[in-house]
């Protein structure tokens, strides 16, 4: 008997970065448009608007900026406290209580009126991209950001740099992934900007259908291996 693919394959998977990407453009376009134009997942934007509220006096400012920093450092604490010790058999159940924990945060946001506080909002969102970020980090045994363009982008840049000096096919796949990343996160960034136009905070409920996508096939996954390896 084959053994079945290992799940931790299909959050290594190229269609998953690129879906996954995508969510982050859409949720980091979503609370800038929706929530106060601040980041979800950008937090070095949200540093940089911190430090002008505070040259400005402005403390109420600051901390709209500063706290979603906080909750985004305090999401990346928990998702790697989630994998250390919910990991059973090593078959990345953590996986599947990071996408619904990010899943029941998406509910929960778009039920929330205008009149709630946005800081309980942008911090929920930012604790959320820090989970996704660190618990999908690699594609093909390529490191990568589904929440970021910056290093993606640079990525595809320099590979198409040594893919015209040498001519290597691994140059040109490597610039096909890191530019499909770039892409996808543009994508992202656009389908927030339209859905907001007619679903306005609703459209988080989007991002959380195409988690539960994601959450899916990974439970399929480890099911199928289970099942195949009689764990």
């Amino acid at each position: 008997m084959i053994d079945a693919p290992h799940p931790a394959r299909f959050g290594e998977k190229i269609s998953t970065a690129f879906f996954l990407t995508s969510i982050g453009g859409c949720l980091d376009a979503y609370t800038y448009i929706e929530h106060g134009g601040i980041f979800a997942s950008t937090q070095t934007g949200n540093l940089i608007l911190s430090a002008l509220a505070l040259t400005q006096f402005n403390y109420g400012h600051f901390l709209e900026r500063i706290l979603p920093v906080i909750a985004f450092s305090i999401g990346i604490l928990l998702a790697n406290w989630i994998h250390h010790n919910l990991d059973k058999h090593k078959l990345n159940y953590w996986r599947v209580y990071i996408l619904a924990i990010e899943i029941a945060v998406c509910t929960v946001v778009g039920f929330l009126k205008y009149n709630v506080p946005q800081l309980m909002i942008t911090t929920s969102m930012s604790l959320t991209t820090a989970l996704q970020l660190s618990t999908f980090n690699t594609m093909s045994g390529l490191g990568y950001s589904n929440m970021f363009s910056t290093g993606n982008l640079q990525k595809t840049m320099n590979n198409l740099f040594l893919y015209l000096e040498t001519r290597k096919h691994e140059f040109k796949t490597k610039l096909l992934y890191y530019g499909g990343l770039v892409l996808s996160f543009l994508c992202g960034a656009f389908e927030a900007s339209i859905l907001s136009l007619f679903f306005h905070t609703k459209t988080i409920w989007v991002v959380g259908l195409e988690l539960i996508v994601i959450l899916v096939f990974q439970i399929r996954c480890i099911l199928i291996y289970r099942h195949e390896n009689q764990l």
